[in-house]
């Protein structure tokens, strides 16, 4: 069974976690129609004889980026909070490994340390990666549409942290990583942030220097 058999349960799944969550607001339904319709597109752009149960699971993932983009972007329909997002790309990790026969999947609450990321396609930068560049005394302040989850490791496949931060904290800079993801056009490095006295990667795009 592919995630494209599953992607339904899986929307279910955190539209459900979003309306008890009482610390999170509950995103317009129009925000998981969109990324259902997103999702869809990949199935039906699969030719005939094609891989099996729809696309790859970075097609998937991608999918699920372009829609928070496009959601961010529409004056029409209030910006969902990144968590929704984040929890998606989470569960179509686990339904990955799953998949793949891995039964222990990576914790997600464990100090952060330093791993190059697995290769997941257009997502991620496909090159050798030398270790992350330290930067000491810097600051930054965060600039997000919602609260952002501290990963694990510089990158999207990368477990999440329990603590979240919320928009406009003021963190401290540790290291950028030198691989990035392209993020509405632009290339974003990862950023290890040091927060209420945990260490975790965000996108150095949701965050001001000034």
């Amino acid at each position: 069974m592919g995630i494209f058999d599953v992607f339904g349960e899986i929307l279910k799944q955190v539209a459900n976690k979003n309306e008890a969550d009482e610390n999170v607001k509950t995103a317009d339904p129009v925000v998981f129609e969109e990324v259902r319709k997103k999702v869809e597109e990949v199935n039906a752009n699969i030719p005939s004889g094609g891989r099996r149960a729809g696309g790859s699971y970075a097609d998937y993932q991608e999918k699920v980026r372009e829609a928070q983009r496009e959601n961010e972007a529409n004056p029409n329909v209030e910006t969902a909070d990144s968590s929704i997002f984040d929890d998606l790309l989470e569960e179509i990790r686990k339904q990955e490994e799953l998949e793949q026969g891995n039964a222990n999947p990576r914790p997600t609450h464990e100090a952060p340390v330093y791993i190059p990321p697995i290769q997941r396609g257009p997502l991620e930068s496909q090159t050798n990666i030398p270790q992350p560049k330290r930067s000491y005394g810097a600051q930054a302040m965060t600039n997000s549409p919602g609260s952002l989850a501290l990963r694990d490791a510089p990158s999207m496949g990368a477990g999440k942290l329990d603590l979240r931060v919320p928009n406009r904290s003021l963190l401290n800079i540790l290291e950028y990583s030198e691989n990035s993801i392209i993020l509405d056009g632009k290339k974003s490095r990862f950023v290890l942030i040091e927060y209420q006295g945990q260490q975790g990667w965000i996108l150095e795009s949701y965050l001001n220097f000034n």
